[in-house]
């Protein structure tokens, strides 16, 4: 939320002060002209007309039916609140300085200034003793023995004391009962002081100097309590009735900066939080243009923070969007040259999650309010346990499917490794179990992140969940603790697996797509707790809502950790455009399709088929049905069970992966694509598709050998279906 501008003075402000209620907020201006302001919305209610010079204090009795002002004209002035009529006139003879209501709001404290031979003195007077007031009649007078004028005062309890601030930086407290009778003075400001006001509650003060400094003070005993410093002397001072936050406004004069008119002065208006002194709002204008003091009216209604203003909008967009075309046009190009669809179906699905990941952040950043971005994350968190599938069912596919991989790693014997945690498991051999338990740590991934999704909206909507709260009741604790154990479990079989194949996927870079991915998916993740955790030990600045209210736990860290995603989703780009490159499926599609145009329809068509979500279900069901067949192994094979000889035209035009037969790589693939090329396997979810799409395939047969219209082959098109159930082996049962 912006910052409330409350324009209407054309001079320096001299005081700010709240009504009891805090619902009104008065302002007194050296333009002659006080101002009554709706504290909650900035709208200006009224103004109170009839100073002829600059008015130095305003206060307000404690029902909101009176206000008392004091001028430079030399007059204090008592108004009606509501209607804004000027009741009485007390003409004092010298400027004054403060003025300020009892709490029973019979009695009337004021200050004057110091002009030639005349003290200052300090008076109370009984507005209620008649229909003219007059200093003469005044209950209390003392003359400052310091000869240093009080230009700020503040009541004691049951109207028996006051407190007043002076131009020597002295808070002296005096006893109503016995005047001239100083009962505790203490002095920490160095230069004069212009304001003290009262919390709600009367138990602290904050006072406003003209060294650059507030500070709190207990009420009872004057003990300083805390310090707030500015870059500009302190005019004035409030601490807010219904928030928890301070307003502080000041200024320096033309005069005192520079030789240049009196009207281009520096001005500053400061809200800060009471408890841990953060800067809300720092608006300085402009020096040389005489309408830019209106600028010193401007209020902050909460904490203005970077991940509020626009150059954070801009810049996150800025990056999301360079972004957002970067892995577009890579996607375009994997569905344009769709060549290998078992390979880049997956790949496709991985890109997707840099688009995803950018305009969710970029959304939570737009709509930065209080709890909206969890809705935005939970679209977010879906897509991660997606990718950690996909990612591995494309190693599986480099592979040639689980059949290939047992066949090259079945009965070797398990390296030990701290590194790779393989430690606890020396002396066993790799089996089909251990392919199977590598599977379910990422499916079950898929299936608790978005449980863990929804049951934060759940826990959000009953006020159960808020960001870095460790405490029991809070759903926060429960919540990581689940989704810490789910991703490092997945994790910890994507390692296992890359530890058993690392040989046998060296000709696909593997190293580089393993770093990419799971920088995306696990850094993310740990970069939110750290930022959570920072939130929580206050060395982030809090957010506050319209009406002051602290932003709940969690806002403002989500906030730093989307606009951090929109700006690593660039990076992010970049690598996953190296780590699955498009042209090595251009070039095979170069040379296999000279005739063949690649339409809207087409990429459309290769979309809608990379997107569906089937095959995970399936494979779900698969690797964890209690009757789990170890594995399902598809040879090529023309004729067989179906008796399609089409199929078996289909299968004899295989297409391999380009990455084995491009040389360039200098690996030696002989052997693996003499393998792939007369005895192919797939995991059994590219035989559930198969059998779901054998009806739609019989409609293309007749269409393979035509080369105008020859579509990309399939998977259920390339191989044909024959079961061979191996022997079980339950030792990562």
């Amino acid at each position: 939320m912006r910052p409330l501008s409350l324009q209407g003075h054309q001079r320096s402000i001299t005081k700010i002060r709240y009504n009891a209620d805090g619902d009104l907020l008065f302002s007194t201006s050296k333009d002659n002209t006080p101002n009554v302001w709706y504290s909650l919305n900035g709208e200006r209610l009224g103004t109170f007309d009839g100073h002829n010079g600059a008015v130095w204090s305003i206060d307000c009795n404690w029902d909101s039916t009176r206000v008392a002002t004091g001028s430079a004209d030399s007059t204090l002035r008592l108004w009606d609140c509501e209607t804004g009529k000027c009741l009485n006139i007390l003409n004092t003879k010298i400027s004054v300085r403060s003025v300020l209501f009892s709490y029973s709001g019979n009695l009337l404290l004021y200050s004057t200034d110091q002009i030639m031979k005349t003290q200052p003195e300090i008076r109370v007077i009984d507005i209620n003793s008649g229909e003219h007031l007059s200093g003469e009649s005044a209950v209390v007078a003392i003359k400052d023995p310091e000869q240093k004028k009080a230009l700020s005062s503040l009541w004691g309890p049951l109207d028996q004391s006051f407190i007043t601030g002076h131009e020597s930086g002295s808070i002296v407290k005096w006893d109503i009962r016995n005047p001239g009778e100083i009962v505790q003075q203490v002095r920490n400001h160095k230069a004069q002081i212009n304001d003290l006001q009262y919390n709600r509650e009367q138990t602290v003060f904050i006072s406003a100097s003209k060294d650059h400094t507030s500070r709190l003070y207990d009420a009872y005993n004057l003990t300083p309590m805390k310090l707030y410093t500015t870059d500009r002397p302190v005019n004035s001072a409030a601490i807010s009735p219904i928030c928890d936050h301070v307003v502080i406004g000041g200024g320096q004069e033309a005069m005192e900066v520079t030789t240049t008119a009196a009207e281009s002065g520096k001005f500053e208006n400061k809200t800060i939080t009471m408890v841990n002194n953060n800067s809300s709002s720092s608006l300085i204008p402009s020096i040389g243009v005489p309408q830019l003091a209106n600028n010193i009216t401007l209020l902050a209604e909460h904490p203005g923070i970077f991940l509020q203003s626009t150059s954070a909008k801009v810049i996150a967009g800025a990056f999301t969007w360079m972004a957002l075309i970067i892995t577009c046009h890579q996607i375009y190009k994997h569905l344009k040259y769709y060549t290998l669809p078992s390979e880049q179906r997956w790949i496709v699905r991985i890109l997707f999650i840099v688009p995803i990941y950018g305009l969710d952040s970029w959304f939570s950043l737009l709509f930065f309010r209080d709890n909206y971005y969890v809705y935005f994350d939970s679209v977010r968190d879906w897509y991660e346990a997606f990718v950690i599938y996909n990612f591995l069912s494309l190693c599986y596919e480099y592979l040639g499917g689980e059949g290939n991989i047992m066949s090259e790693i079945r009965g070797k014997p398990i390296r030990s490794s701290w590194w790779y945690g393989t430690c606890c498991l020396t002396g066993r051999t790799y089996s089909i179990g251990f392919l199977r338990f590598c599977k379910q740590a990422t499916l079950q991934f898929c299936a608790v992140k978005p449980i863990m999704s929804f049951a934060t909206l759940i826990l959000q909507a009953f006020g159960k969940y808020r960001d870095g709260d460790w405490s029991p009741d809070s759903g926060y604790l429960y919540i990581i603790m689940i989704y810490n154990i789910s991703v490092s479990l997945a994790l910890y079989g994507l390692v296992l697996f890359y530890y058993a194949t690392r040989d046998l996927l060296s000709p696909y870079d593997p190293v580089w797509k393993f770093f990419t991915v799971k920088s995306v998916i696990f850094l993310s993740f740990w970069q939110g707790v750290i930022l959570a955790i920072l939130e929580q030990a206050d060395l982030i600045s809090p957010v506050f809502t319209w009406d002051g209210a602290k932003a709940s736990a969690g806002t403002v860290s989500a906030g730093y950790q989307n606009f951090l995603i929109c700006i690593e989703m660039f990076f992010a780009s970049l690598a996953l455009r190296y780590a699955f490159p498009y042209h090595i499926y251009e070039s095979n599609y170069t040379a296999d399709n000279h005739s063949r145009s690649v339409t809207m329809q087409s990429i459309s068509s290769s979309l809608k088929e990379t997107m569906n979500p089937r095959d995970i279900m399936n494979d779900a069901i698969h690797n964890f049905h209690p009757n789990y067949q170890q594995y399902t192994q598809y040879t090529q094979s023309a004729k067989t069970n179906s008796g399609s000889s089409a199929t078996g035209q289909a299968s004899a035009s295989t297409p391999k992966s380009p990455i084995l037969t491009d040389t360039s790589n200098g690996y030696n693939s002989a052997a693996l694509t003499e393998t792939n090329a007369t005895n192919v396997t797939l995991s059994t979810l590219s035989a559930d598709n198969q059998m779901a799409n054998s009806g739609n395939n019989s409609n293309n047969d007749s269409n393979v050998n035509n080369s105008q219209n020859r579509q990309i082959p399939t998977i259920s098109q390339n191989y044909s279906e024959k079961t061979t159930l191996l022997s079980s082996d339950d030792e990562f049962q």
